[in-house]
């Protein structure tokens, strides 16, 4: 639900382009290379000094938000606090939007990551990771490929919270707690690979969830679903020299766009999943 400026710099008013302007202190110019656009943007961002709307709860319920929030959500000084945000685009005055490069930049700093973004994690997920969430997801939703890429599986769980506000409880209960209390590490299940090295995690996943569905369990779905979603992480945190990783459970923050943000975006642009089990076409 981000706007890449380099992408669609010609879609913006003139009155935001010399926002944006004056904010990061920059000549914006059509490039023929949107890539050297897009690199100039990325170090202005990661070089900006005006970071301390970066703690703004304004810019937080933003990124809370996958990303987009419509106007007419906005109360109190948010409007304002975001109209001077440099870190925020207005493609047009009913939304606004976190910039691509911005979050592109944002991702790579370990606060957001320890603050349970979904955006920091997938950013630091290896390619394999990557793979096998993508192709757990299109199993499941019987989607025409696998999101290819970190971007492209960011913006597929985003739209699928829409529709899964009542599944997304069970996180709560989920989080802080060790994973290997949740998911045991039992010599005749797949999670054992991933406890050894062997397999990535979501692949792992995905093998448990498989053979669940073949023996008709479902004790453990919920939880296997929040994984799924992304509504829960885990990543291995060190515990002390020699000592193997401990894996803790973190509830992710984002709650996804609201149904009036993605009508201000354009409903012809984002079309909904009305239930969990949906794919999202036009995401591909």
């Amino acid at each position: 639900m981000h706007f890449y400026v380099s992408e669609s710099l010609g879609k913006l008013s003139s009155q935001e382009v010399l926002r944006l302007q004056k904010s990061l202190r920059v000549i914006l110019k059509h490039e023929s290379k949107p890539e050297r656009l897009k690199a100039t943007l990325h170090s202005l961002y990661g070089h900006l000094q005006n970071r301390a709307c970066l703690e703004q709860d304004s810019f937080h319920r933003l990124l809370e938000a996958g990303g987009i929030l419509a106007e007419s959500e906005l109360v109190g000084p948010e409007k304002q606090e975001l109209a001077e945000n440099p870190f925020v685009v207005w493609p047009s005055p009913a939304y606004c939007c976190v910039a691509g490069e911005a979050l592109e930049s944002l991702k790579k700093e370990s606060q957001f990551l320890r603050d349970g973004y979904l955006f920091a994690f997938i950013s630091r997920l290896a390619p394999k990771e990557i793979k096998a969430w993508g192709k757990w997801l299109a199993r499941i939703h019987g989607l025409p490929r696998n999101p290819s890429n970190g971007r492209e599986l960011y913006r597929y769980l985003l739209l699928t919270r829409l529709s899964r506000k009542s599944e997304m409880d069970c996180a709560t209960e989920l989080a802080g707690k060790d994973l290997k209390v949740i998911l045991r590490d039992d010599v005749d299940s797949p999670m054992h690979w991933f406890y050894r090295g062997v397999l990535p995690f979501y692949r792992s996943l995905d093998d448990l969830h498989g053979r669940m569905e073949k023996e008709g369990q479902v004790a453990t779905e919920p939880v296997l679903r929040a994984f799924l979603y992304g509504d829960v992480i885990s990543f291995g945190e060190i515990t002390g020299f020699g000592q193997p990783l401990q894996y803790r459970v973190v509830c992710t923050r984002e709650k996804g766009p609201s149904r009036a943000a993605l009508e201000a975006l354009g409903g012809a642009q984002e079309k909904l999943p009305d239930r969990a089990g949906e794919s999202t076409p036009s995401l591909f």
